[in-house]
């Protein structure tokens, strides 16, 4: 049997998987865990002129997150948008952003994933096409930082740490 405080923890880690907020704004819960994710990181490739990327984080928006709770079934569903951009040194400034649509599934008595699917879509920004391009590699890389981060907060919960 789950105790209430350990499914709450699971339910909140779990639902926090990607982005933060603009400096100044009150962020949620969960858009301070997903902060934590740094999903921007990766958003940047060498070129003959140098490294060029949108990998710094401007902000992130989760509206909307719901949490549904069946014998050991959690199933989690969330909306939002990212915004990613250049550091303030590079020679190429720009952004970069998206809509974000995620759903996750997992039994929490096995940790067994059932569903994991992370979409971006809406492109914008100086560099929104690009990112674009590029948009089924990142989709893949958020969903498996997605299985790392909440099939370790199961494997904690299921050994009892705290």
């Amino acid at each position: 049997m789950l105790a209430p405080r350990n499914c709450l923890t699971i339910l909140l880690v779990a639902s926090a998987i990607w982005m933060p907020p603009d400096e100044g704004e009150s962020a949620t819960v969960v858009e301070t865990l997903i902060a934590a994710q740094n999903p921007c990181g990766g958003l940047k490739t060498s070129t003959p002129l140098g490294q060029i990327g949108v990998d710094k984080l401007q902000n992130v928006r989760v509206p909307e997150v719901d949490v549904s709770l069946r014998d050991n079934l959690v199933t989690i569903s969330l909306q939002g948008s990212l915004a990613c951009k250049t550091s303030d040194k590079a020679v190429f400034r720009g952004d970069a952003s998206a809509k974000l649509a995620g759903s996750i599934g997992v039994d929490l008595g096995t940790c067994e994933f059932l569903d994991v699917t992370i979409s971006l879509s809406e492109f914008g920004g100086k560099f929104g096409q690009a990112i674009a391009a590029f948009s089924d590699q990142i989709e893949t890389t958020l969903q498996e930082e997605a299985r790392k981060a909440i099939g370790q907060a199961c494997k904690a919960l299921l050994s009892g740490e705290e």
